[in-house]
């Protein structure tokens, strides 16, 4: 098993890849004032397919309620083409956990924090366009992306 290289940040978060570090390069250094929909525990539950989810969730509930979307520091969006806007700083918004495994129309007004995994495509069918233009490999071959994903998560 290949060693990960580490950096620090000196955020609550603790040792990140070097692939994290490049994709954190260009946050924003505080919250959007704006309300926004977020996942905070995006990176910290689930591996990459769960994490998809998540964003796709998010991304769909913000824009069907007009509101802006930000992730924490996302150790996968360095492999991807259009890193998802992220922000090391997140307000502490209004928390929504999933009340099943079903899909469950959520509509709010205000900063939200989906918390959950909320697999199902009917939370982003919307903005699928949108939601795939984030999924974009950031090149090389799929095999090549595989092996770089796989050091991130070991």
């Amino acid at each position: 098993m290949a060693a990960r290289r580490t950096i620090r940040n000196e955020s609550r978060r603790g040792p990140l890849n070097a692939g994290t570090a490049q994709a954190c390069s260009g946050l924003r250094s505080a919250p959007p004032a704006a309300p926004l929909v977020t996942c905070k525990w995006l990176g910290r539950s689930g591996r990459l397919g769960n994490q998809m989810f998540q964003v796709a969730a998010a991304i769909g509930v913000a824009r069907k309620c007009g509101l802006e979307f930000v992730f924490p520091p996302w150790d996968y969006a360095a492999y991807f083409r259009k890193p998802v806007p992220q922000s090391p700083q997140l307000p502490r918004p209004k928390s929504i956990g999933e009340s099943s495994f079903a899909y469950n129309d959520i509509r709010v007004s205000r900063s939200t924090d989906l918390a959950g995994c909320f697999q199902s495509e009917r939370y982003f069918q919307h903005c699928t366009a949108e939601v795939r233009s984030y999924f974009f490999s950031a090149g090389g071959t799929a095999g090549q992306s595989r092996r770089g994903i796989s050091r991130t998560v070991e």
